[in-house]
């Protein structure tokens, strides 16, 4: 369950804010790394890619962020980690929906159309 919900998280198939995306990341590190080391945890040492989505890579700062989260893991296990991961990202409003991207193809003339689109939270 950790590797398919961390998946989902980095290739954007589960949409998450910046703040969960930091706070996924740290679990992340402290599952790969284990606890903080302030003389191995520095500016350049994470790869950013195996942590985080795309669209947040990029911000400046956020290595930063990630480092100040793990912190407040010590002592966590890989197990329990894992455990953690997985919990908080059952937690997520839009855990286990998928989103699908639709295009419109309309060939009606005339501005008397109906657009029906599904929604997060209906129609």
């Amino acid at each position: 369950m950790y590797i398919q919900d961390n998946t989902c998280i980095l290739n954007g198939t589960q949409q998450v804010t910046q703040e969960d995306a930091i706070v996924l990341a740290a679990i992340s590190v402290q599952i790969q790394f284990g606890d903080h080391d302030e003389k191995r945890h520095k500016k350049g040492f994470l790869e950013l890619r195996d942590l985080l989505p795309s669209e947040y890579r990029k911000l400046p700062g956020i290595e930063e962020e990630i480092f100040a989260e793990h912190k407040k893991l010590i002592g966590i296990t890989e197990l329990n980690g894992k455990l953690k991961y997985i919990k908080y990202c059952r937690e997520l409003k839009t855990y286990g929906v998928t989103f699908f991207h639709v295009k419109e193809n309309c060939q009606m003339k005339g501005k008397n159309r109906l657009v029906v689109v599904p929604r997060l939270l209906g129609i």
